[in-house]
């Protein structure tokens, strides 16, 4: 065997690999393949050019910041705890108007087929799926909400519950088109931003009765907040607890030693000065400006869709009463 191949062989079992794909990687590096740009529908110079046209002037900010009265600048505010799936990404580098606008439009257009109603994390949810494989071809999973992520028709949301004594979780898309019906059957809210920790906690935290009748909550009133607090199974978990300031969560202290506590209130992990680090926030916020233009943009939808509505249901009144 040739120098080459004992070298070649030698390789493809350190790296775990085989002798094809390092041929092909030579190859295409031979070629000058690691040298073009990362593959792009459109090219970016075409788009930076449509970006600046005057064709996309109306269509990436379709509100200026003159065109909308306090009143409903304020009612648009609101919303952003309630639906945050309409804020725009706080990285620079994923910003877009023009597809932060066709986005919204997406989802205002799935909103007027289905009713996405107000929840938290912490809420008790049920949701409806269409599923080829099911009894009546739909599916319903009852559970809370214990985690929401993404922004735009990216955002999803997991539902967790207890069945036969074994914790589920489900994770659905919001804007999915299989969803059929999406009910909250107890409106509230946690002292958390977050719920993951119900994983190493006991079940009785996570169960949520299936046959749950939902509870009414009356038009314009506060949130409530349920102050319980979680007590978590003994160690090992799956996330060092203790490192978070997780204020739903009780007898942490009791369940880790000395040593790990004094190691999570070093300065690298807790990171006090982060609190006084103005660029941190400013990379992480995003500006007013854009915010309000996004749910100016989604309460005018919103209102017109609830209006569309409202004339169907009096016509098909109309209709039966005749």
């Amino acid at each position: 065997m040739s120098l080459r191949r004992v070298a070649l062989s030698a390789f493809c079992h350190k790296h775990r690999t085989s002798s094809a794909a390092v041929l092909k990687s030579c190859v295409r590096y031979v070629r000058g393949y690691r040298k073009q740009h990362e593959k792009q529908a459109v090219p970016l110079d075409k788009m930076e050019e449509f970006r600046t046209s005057s064709l996309s002037a109306n269509s990436a900010s379709p509100y200026v910041e003159d065109d909308y009265s306090d009143e409903e600048l304020q009612t648009a505010r609101r919303y952003r705890f309630a639906h945050p799936e309409f804020l725009p990404p706080s990285e620079p580098e994923h910003r877009d108007a023009v597809r932060e606008l066709l986005e919204r439009q997406d989802m205002l257009k799935r909103r007027s087929k289905l009713d996405i109603p107000e929840f938290y994390v912490g809420s008790l949810m049920a949701v409806t799926l269409s599923d080829a494989y099911a009894d009546g071809f739909q599916s319903r999973f009852v559970g809370i909400c214990i985690e929401r992520h993404e922004t735009g028709l990216r955002h999803n949301f997991t539902l967790r519950n207890v069945l036969d004594s074994q914790g589920i979780e489900i994770m659905y898309d919001l804007y999915n088109p299989t969803i059929k019906k999406i009910e909250v059957l107890k409106l509230e809210k946690r002292l958390d931003e977050h719920l993951t920790y119900l994983r190493d906690a006991p079940l009785h935290y996570s169960t949520v009765p299936f046959e749950l009748e939902p509870t009414p909550h009356p038009r314009g009133a506060a949130i409530p907040i349920n102050p319980i607090k979680v007590r978590l199974n003994p160690r090992p978990w799956r996330s060092r607890w203790e490192r978070h300031d997780l204020k739903g969560v009780e007898g942490v202290e009791e369940q880790v030693k000395p040593s790990m506590l004094e190691r999570a209130k070093e300065k690298t992990i807790a990171k006090p000065w982060e609190k006084y680090d103005l660029m941190k926030k400013y990379r992480e916020s995003l500006p007013l400006e854009d915010q309000d233009e996004a749910y100016v943009h989604f309460v005018r939808e919103l209102k017109r869709i609830e209006a569309e509505q409202e004339t169907e249901r009096n016509q098909e009144e109309d209709g039966s009463g005749k």
